[in-house]
């Protein structure tokens, strides 16, 4: 009996402490409620987006704050709570969606992230993220609590003074100068000062100059030291100083070239106080004088050498003009004497010989008037005027009369704008272009033959167009090349030359020369020239 009374005793013992416990557990659970009460009135006024959520990972509560930030309702968080993840930025989702997983942890602690998310505007905002867990007295784990901040602004501004700061770096990078600064006490310097700058010039540190005032001047090239040298002393007495380009040894023995720029500062008597200076790094300048010395060097030789060149062309010339021509006159005159003598006393084939002697005679004396054309093209003055194109179309067609006769040949005369240039030196492009269009339409029963122009901006583009022969564009580069005869063309007379002449007139006028062509369908052939002086 005694047993079964003990028994009972233990049951009621046990039946006590399980009504003290349930009472704890009521008492803290009632806690917890006034707790989340009192949660819930703070942060319904608080400008952040708090949050409480259960173990499980459902949001018990959302702050109303969440729309302003957001764009969505307590609700739609409550109901979705994956929602945040799904409107986080894609590349913020996966360290999101890892953080969430891990915050579901009782023992996870106090968690902190930035991330971005799309609001329902779609605009992207900025969230600072904060967490922690929600233990009983006993630890019990009841879930996290949490706060999302709008940091948006904040961001912005930080990624404004990262670009301000990495455009300041870029600037200092950039800046290949640096001040100095030296006081002078009874003529003498005392102390220097260099600016941080001085490492990436020099090599040197500004503390090296203050513990050696005789660095700098070791720094000088020794070449240099006499040129420096003079100028401190004319800033010691007082004289007009301008800025000076020296050489340095830096630090690592590279010589460069600075330039160098002294402000004196005298009290009232005169005296020096003190100097400020400025080093900069001129060594790329320099070397870019260098090379365009030497450039300007090796043209002043070219240069030189084509004067030597042209006044040998020039007695050439005149060999040319006196030496030859009268030969020629001789031979091709005494050729026609000869025929016109004895022509009755020889047989046809000494006739023939004779008739190609006076032949070849008067196409050397072409070839000889072509070539003093050529080089008076590249020597003569140009004096440029306004040239009514229309009329002097019109002199040369009458000039060139003669070629036209026992021919039919039209011309079609566009309206011509005037262009500005040497008189005499166009009339022997437009003399050169027509009497070529004349001479290769020869095959045809009508040679029709077109002068236009187009307008383009700052320049008139003349053309001629012929039906004649053409040329193949493959030859189209050897087109005006002096003495150069295409194919299509060697049955016609001629030297090879007046295209080339075209070329170096207009090319000495500013203008361009280019030509179009195809083999039996005739060509077009266009020049340049400005429409205003």
């Amino acid at each position: 009996m005694k047993d079964e009374d003990k028994t009972k005793e233990q049951l009621l013992n046990e039946l006590q402490e399980m009504r003290r416990r349930l009472s704890e557990v009521e008492i803290s659970q009632d806690e917890c409620r006034r707790s989340e009460e009192k949660y819930r009135t703070i942060a319904d006024f608080t400008y952040d987006w708090e949050w409480w959520k259960d173990p499980q990972g459902y949001y018990k509560y959302v702050s109303p704050s969440c729309e302003r930030i957001t764009g969505y309702r307590p609700e739609d968080f409550i109901a979705d709570p994956d929602l945040i993840i799904k409107i986080a930025h894609p590349d913020d989702r996966s360290t999101i969606s890892k953080h969430f997983n891990k915050s579901l942890l009782y023992d996870a602690d106090i968690y902190h992230l930035d991330y971005r998310i799309i609001s329902r505007s779609g605009e992207l905002r900025w969230i600072s993220h904060y967490c922690q867990p929600i233990k009983n007295k006993d630890g019990v784990y009841l879930g996290r609590r949490g706060s999302n901040r709008d940091i948006t602004e904040r961001k912005q501004i930080e990624h404004m003074l990262k670009d301000s700061e990495d455009s300041y770096k870029k600037l200092v990078n950039a800046i290949t100068a640096y001040t100095y600064s030296v006081e002078i006490v009874n003529g003498s310097p005392v102390t220097t000062h260099h600016s941080p700058g001085c490492i990436s010039i020099t090599g040197y540190a500004p503390e090296d100059y203050i513990s050696d005032l005789n660095l700098w001047y070791r720094m000088i090239y020794p070449d240099d030291r006499t040129h420096v040298q003079s100028t401190i002393n004319d800033v010691m007495s007082g004289k007009e100083i301008q800025p000076i380009a020296h050489r340095i040894i830096r630090r690592d023995g590279e010589i460069i070239w600075v330039r160098n720029t002294i402000v004196p500062f005298y009290d009232m008597n005169g005296r020096l106080l003190k100097y400020d200076g400025m080093i900069e790094d001129i060594t790329k300048r320099k070397l870019i004088e260098v090379h365009i010395k030497e450039l300007n060097n090796e043209l002043a030789m070219k240069i030189t050498q084509l004067t030597e060149i042209n006044r040998a062309l020039d007695l050439f010339n005149r060999s040319v003009s006196h030496d030859l021509q009268a030969p020629l006159m001789i031979i091709g005159g005494f050729s026609k004497r000869l025929l016109k003598v004895y022509g009755d006393r020889l047989d046809i084939d000494a006739i023939d010989m004779i008739n190609v002697i006076e032949m070849n005679a008067q196409k050397m004396e072409r070839l000889i008037k072509d070539l003093l054309a050529f080089s008076r093209s590249a020597r003569q003055e140009i004096k440029a005027v306004r040239i009514d194109m229309t009329n002097l179309i019109g002199t040369v067609i009458d000039e060139l009369n003669p070629m036209l006769q026992g021919r039919t040949v039209k011309f079609d005369i566009k309206t011509l704008p005037p262009a500005y240039g040497d008189q005499g030196l166009i009339k022997q492009v437009i003399m050169n272009l027509l009497s070529n269009a004349i001479k290769f339409t020869g095959t045809r029963e009508i040679s029709i033959i077109e002068v236009g122009c187009k307008v383009e901006n700052i320049e008139n583009i003349y053309y001629v167009k012929d039906n004649g022969i053409g040329f193949d564009s493959q030859h189209l580069q050897d087109l005006f090349t002096p003495f150069t005869r295409l194919p299509e063309a060697r049955e016609f007379d001629g030297t090879g030359i007046g295209l080339s002449i075209i070329e170096r007139i207009i090319n000495r006028h500013g203008g361009r020369v280019w030509a179009e062509g195809k083999v039996n369908e005739g060509a077009t052939f266009y020049f340049s020239l400005p429409n205003k002086v």
